[in-house]
């Protein structure tokens, strides 16, 4: 059986070699309708779209008196501890310093510069990407879950907050499954053997593998020296 070397294998070529500019690779990947957007559905948006309302709903009810919405107002509001909070801020520094690097290695490594760094011809597998596949969503599903606890003294944390954050998480992650389709389309066997090599979203798993990875890196390194 023929190897899948992908429909961006020539683009990835040409870029390593600067035979073609890092615009002049963005519009083709556009011209061969290999952009991202065409690989999600609008109900993984509209989805998303409604979690993310439903996490500040009830502040923008009490804030503009909206009656119609008043039972929102007498759901208990959850109450978390300010040492809870602290963690929460600690953890979205993290999570947006991996959303900045996330984007600078796309733009730098993917072959379509800062404009085109959404739509990448090379696939990248450095930083954050060598843990997770999808670091870029996972950092920014977790901001925005954890932005909603720690303005949770000023916007209230309800069911109704717990619904939306669940709503928001699982539609960024559908997006990776949808994505991923497109992703295998662009690069072929290179992105298959990065799927059996680095998991989607378990950022767990993630450091685990690539603790395994550098452990046996070293060893080589070391076995040749020796």
């Amino acid at each position: 059986m023929a190897d899948d070397e992908g429909k961006l294998r020539d683009l990835a070529e040409k870029r390593l070699k600067n035979e073609i500019t890092a615009r002049e690779a963005y519009d083709e990947v556009y011209r061969r309708g290999l952009q991202h957007g065409n690989d999600s559905s609008p109900i993984t948006a509209f989805v998303m779209l409604v979690g993310g309302i439903l996490c500040y709903i009830t502040f923008f009810a009490e804030l503009w008196h909206l009656s119609f919405l008043e039972p929102l107002f007498q759901l208990p509001r959850i109450i978390f501890p300010e040492t809870v909070r602290y963690i929460a801020i600690i953890l979205l520094i993290l999570t947006f310093v991996v959303l900045v690097h996330t984007t600078y290695l796309r733009a730098t490594k993917g072959g379509t510069g800062w404009k085109g760094e959404s739509e990448t011809v090379i696939l990248v597998k450095e930083g954050p990407y060598s843990i997770v596949r999808h670091g870029a969503v996972l950092s920014f599903s977790g901001f925005f879950t954890l932005l909603t606890v720690i303005l949770s003294p000023h916007v209230p944390f309800n069911i109704i907050s717990v619904i939306g954050n669940i709503l928001f998480f699982l539609s960024c992650y559908y997006s990776c499954v949808e994505g991923e389709r497109l992703n295998m389309l662009k690069w072929g066997d290179e992105y298959r053997h990065y799927m059996r090599e680095v998991p989607r979203y378990n950022f767990v798993l993630g450091l685990w593998r690539w603790a395994k990875r550098r452990n046996k890196q070293d060893s080589e390194i070391y076995s040749s020296s020796s």
